[in-house]
């Protein structure tokens, strides 16, 4: 899977009245159902009610964050560091570029981890690792594994030698 990937990516979800986290998560990573006679059926259902609130919470976790709205989804982009938030329906993916190494990649993983453990605060979602196919949990802050980030860079570095 990393290698055909060009960022780091998590998935971010929270369950519903009665459902538990495994249930919320096999949903969340569930492929959309779209009515392809529908033309305007949003992918991923319409975006959360407090998705402005959430919003408001990451600005302040995270400075410098441009924001772009879109039918069904917003994105968050830190363009200093290069990693997008995009609330997607009841989902948000997290994508962290491949581009970084050592202070720097330290720099970008603990902030995207102040924005998941706000995330986890305000809103009370999960976190699914794509790369480890883990939840994540919040003891130790929803700190990205280096070396987890380290083996998606290595592929970038070779692929940027050939």
């Amino acid at each position: 899977m990393l290698a055909a990937a060009m960022s780091y990516d998590l998935v971010l979800f929270r369950p519903r009245p009665g459902e538990t986290v495994e249930q919320a998560r096999s949903r969340a990573l569930a492929p959309p159902d779209i009515d392809p006679a529908d033309p305007d059926a949003l992918p991923f259902g319409p975006l959360d009610a407090d998705v402005d609130s959430l919003v408001t919470g990451l600005v302040g976790a995270v400075s410098n964050l441009e924001r772009f709205d879109a039918p069904g989804l917003v994105e968050l982009t830190e363009p200093s560091l290069g990693f997008q938030i995009t609330f997607m329906g009841s989902v948000i993916h997290v994508s962290i570029p491949f581009w970084y190494d050592g202070a720097e990649a330290v720099e970008v993983l603990a902030t995207v981890g102040r924005a998941l453990d706000t995330l986890h605060r305000t809103g009370g979602y999960a976190v699914h690792d794509s790369q480890s196919e883990k939840l994540l949990d919040g003891s130790d802050g929803y700190r990205i594994d280096a070396a987890s980030y380290e083996v998606g860079r290595a592929v970038v570095r070779d692929l940027e030698a050939r």
